[in-house]
């Protein structure tokens, strides 16, 4: 837990000494969750976008059932050397080019060490763009926002998570109301 989640989360505006923030705990979790998802660190059971791609593998006996299958599909000998060895020749060929365009490249340089890359001007936008822009805009729902998010926050309860960072209400109590029906006091 960082120190600004620490703060947030063992000191909470209002919180009594020894408590922890259960809100501030859950968001606290689930950003770290994130990350380490991202980061590949934590890996979701089954998931095809976040699961652990090594869990697929075959191993063992399937493997050896299916080894004469792959690897003549794929073009490749039983032995990895000769395949490695092709590829260190291709990334040094790769290397070797890269280095010869550097000092002719003026949208490079070296800073410390470091590449410094020039920023990329505007691309040009297709021909077919603005028409495809106009059908999509077309086949949008016209929705109120305030309505949209209205909703939103109804069927998630949202609004309730939040408090103000001195401790005090941080929204009207007929907070709903107030956005429902602007004319109300």
């Amino acid at each position: 837990m960082t120190g600004s989640w620490r703060r947030l989360v063992f000191a909470g505006p209002g919180l009594p000494h020894g408590l922890v923030d259960k809100a501030a705990y859950s968001f606290c979790v689930l950003e770290q969750l994130d990350r380490s998802l991202r980061r590949r660190d934590v890996f979701a059971r089954d998931g095809d976008r976040w699961g652990d791609s090594r869990a697929k593998l075959l191993a063992g006996e399937k493997w050896a059932a299916a080894e004469p299958k792959v690897l003549t599909a794929l073009g490749l000998e039983s032995e990895s050397a000769g395949h490695l060895a092709e590829l260190a020749t291709a990334l040094h060929a790769a290397y070797v080019q890269v280095a010869a365009g550097l000092p002719g490249n003026s949208a490079l340089e070296v800073v410390g060490g470091k590449l410094k890359l020039a920023r990329l001007g505007k691309a040009e936008e297709p021909k077919l763009m603005p028409p495809f822009r106009q059908l999509v805009n077309g086949m949008l729902p016209k929705v109120d926002f305030p309505e949209l998010l209205l909703e939103v926050a109804e069927l998630t309860g949202m609004v309730d998570a939040f408090t103000h960072i001195s401790g005090a209400e941080g929204r009207p109590r007929r907070l709903r109301t107030r956005l429902r029906h602007p004319m109300c006091p």
